[in-house]
């Protein structure tokens, strides 16, 4: 059977995506990669879960690549919507993820883990915080940090107040233009980079720059494992930091977490040690 698969969403767009494994396996772990990234983003990781039994869905959501395109297979002519990560919005994501364990379940599913990376675990907790099947019974966040506190780190405040004022006053009446090369280098319309870098947003959900309340993550009901890379650049403090302020954010169910020793964001190199943790964590639940 081929590992290429496509699935449509509950909103009626379709994405692409691998199936790694049994096509018949019980317990399935979703992977849901982060800003920029694409189907093959920890796939070192998938590859090591899928020889345990267990199966992978790796698939491209709406925030793959800087820009890109889906189609909308219930419009004449399979309309094309611009998407990407200069482009997508963020609360659109409990769409692709929806559409993702409905396939899973498809194909036999019972036990879904949900593996988000960097922006990947903002959408993982959002999805969770809905209205999540009852087939989801835990997820994994990889290197889950604030991309606001990444923004407040790399940039100088005059800079981020600049910008931000810009990307408020664009957002008023054209929210899906860019923002001026001047302001972001990197390819990002109006409503994305509010989304993204600014404390009032929804996909703000890890608060330890913004010291409020994690509201969104303490509506979440499953097991939550954490792991942070000892040497992120993007981390706006020590690792062992993150992991707890993580561990304390959501009191009624304890997240766990730990800090694998990793040279970047992405574990690189590191997919067995991160692996051996998912496995175990999926163990006990």
């Amino acid at each position: 059977m081929s590992p290429i698969i496509s699935f449509e969403t509950p909103k009626h767009y379709r994405l692409q995506g691998l199936w790694l494994g049994s096509a018949r396996a019980r317990t399935v772990y979703i992977f849901v990669h982060g800003l920029y990234g694409n189907v093959f983003s920890q796939a070192a990781t998938a590859n090591l879960l899928s020889q345990t039994g267990a199966a992978c869905l790796l698939f491209s959501n709406r925030g793959n690549g800087y820009v890109s395109k889906i189609r909308h297979t219930k419009t004449r002519n399979n309309n094309v919507a611009i998407i990407g990560g200069s482009h997508e919005v963020f609360e659109e994501c409990r769409d692709d993820i929806a559409g993702a364990v409905a396939f899973a379940k498809s194909r036999g599913a019972t036990r879904i883990i949900l593996v988000g990376h960097s922006t990947g675990c903002q959408k993982s907790i959002w999805y969770l915080a809905g209205k999540p099947s009852p087939e989801v019974r835990g997820a994994v966040l990889l290197a889950p940090l604030s991309d606001y506190a990444a923004m407040k780190k790399e940039i100088p405040p005059a800079l981020y107040r600049k910008t931000l004022a810009a990307a408020q006053k664009l957002a008023r009446t054209n929210p899906h233009a860019l923002l001026p090369e001047s302001l972001s280098p990197v390819p990002c319309d109006a409503q994305r980079w509010l989304s993204l870098y600014t404390p009032e947003s929804n996909e703000e959900i890890f608060t330890y720059a913004s010291d409020k309340t994690p509201r969104t993550l303490r509506k979440t009901h499953v097991p939550l494992l954490a792991l942070f890379a000892s040497e992120d650049k993007y981390a706006d403090r020590p690792a062992h930091e993150l992991a707890q302020w993580c561990e304390l954010a959501r009191p009624s169910l304890p997240v766990r977490a730990h800090v694998v020793r990793a040279p970047d964001h992405s574990f690189s190199g590191r997919a067995r040690a991160v692996a051996k943790h998912i496995s175990a964590f999926v163990a006990a639940l």
